[in-house]
């Protein structure tokens, strides 16, 4: 598209703002010094795009190509994966057996090229899924993990490449698909927009020009103006009303000139036992509506009152009724709260905590994470 040419990459950099060309910091030498492997590299990715990424393992042990698993990791639009070397260690070294790897967007970091559309991200993350499927790693035996901005491009990514292979295969219905954790992330790039920029009355003033302009061309100026008087009227009564207005002129905005990123969408794709999620009870930085959990809050909410009369059913199977139990706890622990006033969203996962009671202790983020992991990957959780 010409607008995306012109004006992508200028937005991108609103997106992404770690795209500063500032020096990644230095990775923690003692912390390096744990580390069995460590590997740095970088790969091609499309329109002459480079790709810098680091490898971590725990261990030594050789395994089997078809047992080999990967976790895949990237960050947040201000950050750059040189600031989490403690986190991917400590990650490695509870995985052992794992690879696990970080990367930097195009143009973030050592990483080069320059985006122009939500594409040449998702490129990216598909040109990491690719660099292990070429080493003969399994599909389903690689794990994206994802914080905000990097959640819903992996996100993204993995639908794409699940959609791609479906096509490519003459069995469809047995194609097995990347793993995915959508951490504290946003269900669309409009909606962020609209957080961020365009509260409250700002929402309404926009309405207001937007939809009398419109009128302007079918009505005459004065009655045109009187319309838009109710619009903006209605908007500052009502949020949901404005919303209602605003987000289609956003959305058509942000997909002419750099596309919309539904995450959301792209969850909804993915097969069930494919994917799962994290988010933060007061997330100052995504918000509660834009979030990716409140998406998913009608289907999260049909999955639990199934599994709950599942249970019910299944009430004289001691085995299937505990299996059951897991799958409802599992939803339950999507949610995490911190009692120390941070903003939720930023902070290390082992500063938030599970808040229901469906557990005798509250559990982590970073041990919800690890379950999270044992699960996609069929291992036992806590």
């Amino acid at each position: 598209m010409f607008l995306r040419s012109l004006l992508g990459f200028w937005v991108s950099k609103l997106i992404m703002v770690s795209q500063s060309h500032l020096k990644p910091p230095k990775h923690d030498s003692d912390a390096l010094e744990e580390i069995a492997h460590l590997h740095y590299s970088s790969i091609p990715s499309t329109n002459d795009a480079r790709i810098h990424f680091c490898e971590f393992r725990a261990s030594d042990k050789k395994m089997p190509i078809s047992k080999r698993k990967v976790i895949i990791h990237a960050e947040g639009n201000i950050n750059t994966y040189e600031q989490f070397t403690k986190e991917y260690i400590a990650k490695a070294k509870h995985f052992p057996d794992y690879t696990v790897a970080a990367f930097n967007f195009r143009n973030v970091g050592k990483s080069t090229g320059k985006a122009y559309s939500e594409d040449d991200w998702i490129d990216d993350a598909i040109t990491m899924v690719n660099y292990y499927r070429k080493k003969g790693i399994l599909t389903e035996n690689i794990l994206l993990n994802g914080h905000s901005l990097g959640g819903a491009i992996l996100t993204m990514a993995a639908a794409k490449i699940y959609v791609q292979d479906k096509k490519k295969s003459k069995t469809p219905h047995t194609v097995k698909s990347v793993k995915i954790i959508n951490n504290r992330s946003f269900s669309d790039l409009s909606e962020i927009f609209i957080k961020l920029y365009l509260n409250g009355r700002r929402k309404a003033l926009v309405n207001s020009l937007v939809y009398t302009c419109l009128l302007a061309m079918f009505f005459t100026l004065p009655l045109a103006a009187l319309l838009g008087s109710f619009i903006t009227l209605g908007s500052l009564i009502h949020d949901g009303f404005s919303h209602l207005l605003i987000k289609p002129w956003i959305s058509l905005s942000l997909w002419l000139t750099f596309g919309t990123m539904n995450a959301l969408s792209a969850y909804q794709t993915l097969p069930e036992e494919s994917k799962d999620y994290i988010v933060a009870k007061n997330d100052l930085n995504i918000g509660k509506k834009p979030s990716l959990h409140t998406g998913l809050k009608a289907a999260r909410r049909t999955k639990k009152t199934e599994l709950l009369e599942q249970m019910k059913e299944k009430s004289s199977d001691d085995r299937k009724k505990q299996e059951l139990h897991s799958l409802f706890v599992n939803i339950k622990d999507c949610k995490l709260e911190s009692t120390e006033g941070i903003n939720e969203h930023l902070a290390p996962l082992s500063l938030l905590k599970t808040y229901h009671h469906h557990r005798p202790q509250p559990l982590t983020g970073e041990q919800v994470m690890d379950n999270k992991i044992k699960r996609l990957f069929k291992k036992s959780s806590t």
